[in-house]
């Protein structure tokens, strides 16, 4: 009887270990499996870009406003995919800087006034022939050294398409090689909607996600065309244009309406080297509604020549 009875605890002993074993077995199988589909189907931080330039005002007329605050502006733009899906989905994020310096004396060459921030988190998807994007953009407008305006900030829910070559490291690349004059790469554009979120289904107040920004809708469209290369230097044509709606906040006079912005430029680019470089004229036009009486976003009629690099 012991005799049995000690083989049948054995005989069960050894059933249940093969078990566990089998299912230890299959659990490091299906942790790797898991591993093995991240590693093959993610990428982390699979690429990032970069602007910065540097430029200044022109034609301010006999418009104090304009004389006081555009004189100088610099600004810098990264950009990250923070993860990519089979190199077809990217989660990419934004940082927007530019500081704007104006003229406050003969004495004070240099003097900042405006400082804007951006952070803009996309989903970027990225089709055979176009890119595609939904995200938030977040900005806000602080002045230094001054209380002239309150701070207005936004948060704008966007949607976007635009070629394979809209980001201005993409079309140069591609237009710097030899073999890269196509048409298809000499013509590069970006088209976006968007609303200004000012409630959003009660849970968070209108003071918290809009701060004094009238702007409700808005689509705008960007391109960029070049038209001649030779030897060192490639020059293609730029513009934008942006048509929005504004609608005064809750509690201030019922005033609505349209809004608009053109800009017109050249772009000189250098065509050696593995970064970008370019020579850049623009020249604004625009119809922007005005805060406490003054074109505090205004560009109207100035011209901004400058130097931009960028990776």
């Amino acid at each position: 009887m012991k005799k049995r009875l000690l083989y049948k605890l054995f005989v069960g002993f050894l059933l249940v270990f093969l078990s566990l074993a089998n299912a230890g077995q299959d659990s490091t199988k299906q942790r790797k499996n898991i591993w093995t589909l991240i590693y093959e189907n993610f990428e982390f931080m699979p690429e990032y870009h970069m602007e910065s330039d540097l430029l200044a005002f022109f034609f301010q007329g006999d418009r104090p406003y304009f004389k006081e605050r555009y004189f100088l502006e610099t600004n810098l733009d990264i950009e990250f995919a923070l993860v990519s899906f089979r190199e077809f989905a990217f989660w990419v994020w934004s940082f927007e800087f530019l500081t704007g310096m104006g003229r406050q004396s003969d004495d004070v060459l240099f003097d900042p006034v405006d400082i804007t921030y951006g952070i803009v988190p996309t989903f970027e998807f990225r089709l055979p022939k176009v890119n595609a994007q939904i995200g938030v953009n977040h900005h806000c407008f602080h002045e230094i050294d001054r209380h002239d305006y309150p701070t207005v900030y936004w948060n704008k829910l966007f949607a976007g398409v635009g070629s394979k070559n809209m980001r201005v490291y993409d079309y140069w690349a591609a237009l710097k090689e030899t073999a890269g004059w196509t048409m298809e790469n000499r013509i590069a554009w970006y088209a976006s909607g968007g609303w200004y979120v000012r409630k959003f289904f009660g849970i968070l107040r209108e003071s918290t996600i809009n701060g004094i920004n009238r702007n409700l809708l808005e689509i705008s469209g960007r391109g960029r065309y070049a038209f001649y290369r030779r030897k060192s230097w490639i020059v293609n044509a730029f513009g934008e244009a942006t048509l929005g709606y504004y609608k005064e906040l809750a509690g201030q006079p019922k005033e609505r309406g349209a809004y608009w912005r053109i800009d017109l430029g050249l772009e000189n680019n250098f065509r050696r080297g593995k970064r970008g470089c370019m020579f850049f004229a623009i020249l604004t036009f625009d119809d922007l509604p005005k805060y406490q009486g003054l074109p505090r976003f205004s560009k109207q009629g100035l011209l901004q020549l400058g130097v931009r690099f960028f990776i």
